[in-house]
C-alpha cells in the first residue's frame, strides 16, 4: 500500500519541545512519519470480521495464499428469496507462476460468476469473481469454494450465510453508526452501505435524518437498485454541544415495509485544556475506507486502538491526554481488502 505523513500539534505550551520551536496554540511540530504500507498478500474477503491467512503448500512451493476474514466469507442475514453478493479478489503474491485449472462450490444456494479457468497468474497479478448467497428457505447456510492448482494443492475458503423470515428490503452496513466522542466544533464522517436483499429491483425515494448533529449526504435520490445491488452514503455528525446525542436515518422505497431505519450515536466533546491534534496527508493506496489510530505510553508500544477516522479526513484530535505525559502515536490504513501494519512513530508530550 501507500505512504502517508504524520505530525502532531499541541495546546496549550511555553516550552519548546524541539530547540527554536516555541508552542503557542495551533502550531505544528516537525513530527512527521511515513508509513510503509505492506501489499495485500492473496484472497481478501470484504467484508469480513478480523483477518488471517492461510497457506497453501508448504515454504517450498509458490508462495500462493488465501488472506481472509476469519469467518471466510460471511453474507450475514438475507432475507428468503433475495439475493446478496461479495467481491472476492485472489492475488498471486509468489515468486513464481501459479496456475488455477478449476473450481468447485458446494452448499446450497451458493454461486460464483466471473471465475474462468483455467488460467496462470504470474507474480502480482490479479483476478476476481463475484460469490452470491440466495437462500431459498430460513437457516443458517455453510459452503465453500475450493480452487485447483498444480498437482494436488487446493485454495479454499469457507462461504456462510442465513436465510431470514424478516420482511426487510434493505440490508445496512454497519447496522448501526457509531461516532463516539466527536470535538465540538469538529465532525466526524462514515460511510454506509444499502444493499436490495429481495430479488427484485428497489427504488429508494427518500431518505431523512433524525437528531442533533447528524447530517447525510452523497446520496442521489430516486435510487434505483437491482436484486443484490448496493450504493453507499455519508453520515456526518458535528455536535454542537457536549453530551450524548442519538439519532436515526429513514429510507422510504416502494416496497410496502419502508421505511426502514438505522440507528445512529454519538457524543459531543468539550475540548480539554490539553490535546494533541493529529494531521496527515491522503495514502497513496487507492480505495483507503479509513484510518485508524493508536496510542502507547512507550515507545514501540503496546499500542491500544483510540479511534476510527474516515478514509476522507486527514485529522484527529486526541482530547484524552493528561498534562505532563508523553504519548506514541501509530496509524494504519484501512482498504476493502484488509489493513496495513502499523505506520511508524510519532511521540507528543504534553506540557
Amino acid at each position: 500500500m501507500g505512504s502517508f505523513r504524520l505530525g502532531v500539534s499541541y495546546r496549550p505550551g511555553d516550552r519548546p519541545l524541539l530547540p527554536g520551536v516555541g508552542l503557542v496554540y495551533g502550531v505544528v511540530v516537525v513530527l512527521g512519519l511515513v508509513a510503509w504500507f505492506p501489499r495485500a498478500r492473496a484472497l481478501a474477503l470484504q467484508p469480513g470480521q478480523g483477518s488471517g491467512k492461510s497457506e497453501a503448500g508448504t515454504s517450498r512451493q509458490s508462495g500462493f495464499t488465501f488472506e481472509y476474514s476469519r469467518s471466510g466469507v460471511d453474507f450475514g442475514d438475507v432475507v428468503v428469496g433475495g439475493v446478496a453478493t461479495q467481491q472476492v479478489a485472489i492475488t498471486n503474491d509468489g515468486s513464481s507462476p501459479v496456475t488455477l485449472s478449476a473450481y468447485q462450490v458446494s452448499g446450497n444456494a451458493f454461486s460464483v460468476s466471473g471465475l474462468s479457468l483455467p488460467l496462470t497468474l504470474g507474480t502480482g497479478q490479479s483476478l476476481s469473481f463475484t460469490a452470491r448467497f440466495a437462500p431459498t428457505i430460513t437457516g443458517t447456510y455453510i459452503g465453500s469454494v475450493i480452487v485447483d492448482g498444480a498437482g494436488s494443492q487446493k485454495y479454499t475458503t469457507s462461504l456462510r450465510g442465513t436465510g431470514d423470515a424478516s420482511t426487510s428490503i434493505l440490508w445496512f452496513s454497519p447496522a448501526s453508526v457509531n461516532f463516539g466522542d466527536v470535538s465540538v466544533g469538529g465532525d466526524a464522517q462514515l460511510p454506509v452501505m444499502v444493499q436490495n436483499r429481495t430479488s427484485d429491483r428497489v427504488t429508494i425515494s427518500g431518505a431523512s435524518v433524525t437528531g442533533r448533529g447528524y447530517a447525510l449526504s452523497n446520496l442521489s435520490l430516486p435510487l434505483t437498485l437491482n436484486a443484490g445491488q448496493g450504493a453507499s452514503f455519508t453520515i456526518t455528525f458535528a455536535p454542537t454541544g457536549s453530551g450524548a446525542s442519538g439519532g436515526t436515518v429513514s429510507l422510504t422505497s416502494d416496497r410496502g415495509n419502508s421505511p426502514e431505519t438505522i440507528s445512529l450515536t454519538g457524543a459531543g466533546l468539550v475540548r480539554n485544556t490539553h490535546y494533541v491534534k493529529l494531521t496527515w496527508t491522503d495514502s497513496t493506496s487507492p480505495g483507503v475506507l479509513a484510518y485508524d489510530i493508536y496510542r502507547g505510553t512507550l515507545s514501540g508500544g503496546p499500542y491500544s486502538e483510540i479511534a476510527t477516522v474516515s478514509g476522507v479526513r486527514t485529522r484527529y484530535i486526541d482530547q484524552s491526554v493528561a498534562a505532563g505525559q508523553t504519548y506514541y502515536y501509530v496509524a494504519t490504513a484501512v482498504t476493502g481488502t484488509g489493513q496495513s501494519g502499523y505506520s511508524n512513530e510519532a511521540m507528543a508530550s504534553v506540557p
